[in-house]
């Protein structure tokens, strides 16, 4: 005897499944301690300062050097550099939206690429994307989840979020979920660059549920001649140490430097020395020998920049006086 189908016996399609309820969903996700510790680990972008997968704000007084410092970061990216040649960097594509001063934005990476003597894997998108319309925003995702950069800068988030009331909680919460939307599409991390309030010492300007979304919060306060860069919040991971900076003239427009406590910048041939011991760096250290041959500079360059290195704490001696073993100083570990 045939037993007869659920159709045959009702003429009909079988119904769907239900979906799950949301307790059901809720207890699907449930993990156990060592579900928890499978899950991967925060993987930095750049060393100590940005990780992938991630929300972060660069913000700062106008005038004071953000679009700078974000032209250099994203270049540093896309090129093959490390950052100011001392933090590691996974180098990969960067989407870099230019929301006000696209005009501007070619003399400044061509001043990046003249003084590093390096093009950079980023592209720039020379109008404004509203991240606070949910259409932009899923289009905007849509291409981060086919072109799959490493890095989106937004610069700025006033010009980049029409319409919104800044100081609502509620307009706010719908701009971090759009935001989310775009990290999450390539596992990305997403920067925007931020104004501070009439008060700077009150933080980025706006409501706090931003800075409460940030995994990573970075100030910048002084001004062209001296810029202070501050790690303001860091959620995975100890905040690195304040960085000066500064901005000095190249070409037809200026690139951001690094700069002594007095202002004094450390010159480009101490950082090719630097970068020499960071790309022979070895766990234990690299000797004096290996080191000066990696910078091929003459024995009196050499020890001279060494020396300057070691006063300014960009780099470390972990052996002995009689057996010397440099390691680059990283900003997060002086």
């Amino acid at each position: 005897m045939t037993i007869p189908t659920w159709e045959e016996m009702n003429g009909q399609e079988p119904p769907e499944e239900l979906p799950p309820t949301p307790a059901e969903q809720i207890k699907a996700r449930l993990l156990t301690t060592a579900d928890l510790k499978s899950i991967p680990r925060p993987e930095p972008l750049i060393d100590g300062l940005l990780y992938k997968d991630s929300l972060a704000m660069l913000y700062g007084p106008s005038g004071g050097g953000k679009s700078f410092v974000g032209v250099d970061i994203a270049m540093t990216v896309g090129s093959t550099k490390r950052w100011w040649n001392s933090c590691a960097v996974s180098n990969g594509l960067t989407i870099y939206v230019v929301a006000e001063g696209a005009s501007g934005m070619s003399l400044r990476t061509e001043a990046w690429e003249k003084r590093h003597d390096d093009d950079a894997n980023v592209l720039w998108h020379p109008a404004a994307i509203n991240v606070f319309d949910p259409g932009w925003a899923s289009a905007l995702a849509e291409v981060v989840a086919e072109l799959k950069p490493v890095l989106v800068v937004i610069d700025t988030y006033a010009r980049s979020t029409l319409g919104l009331e800044e100081n609502a909680t509620k307009d706010t919460g719908i701009v971090v979920a759009h935001l989310d939307m775009i990290r999450t599409a390539a596992a990305c991390c997403v920067l925007i660059i931020h104004h501070s309030g009439k008060n700077i010492e009150a933080g980025a300007r706006g409501n706090s549920a931003l800075k409460g979304a940030m995994d990573t919060e970075i100030e910048l306060l002084g001004d062209d001649q001296r810029i202070a860069l501050r790690n303001t919040k860091q959620k995975n991971a100890p905040e690195l140490l304040p960085l000066w900076l500064k901005l000095e003239g190249e070409a037809e427009s200026a690139v951001v430097v690094p700069a002594l406590g007095d202002g004094d910048t450390v010159s480009e041939t101490v950082l090719e020395t630097l970068e020499a011991l960071a790309k022979i760096e070895v766990p234990g250290g690299v000797a004096t020998g290996p080191w000066k041959e990696s910078a091929g500079f003459p024995d009196r360059t050499f020890y001279r920049h060494r020396k300057t290195l070691l006063d300014h704490r960009l780099v470390r001696n972990i052996g002995t006086e009689k057996q010397q073993r440099y390691v680059v100083v990283h900003d997060h570990d002086a």
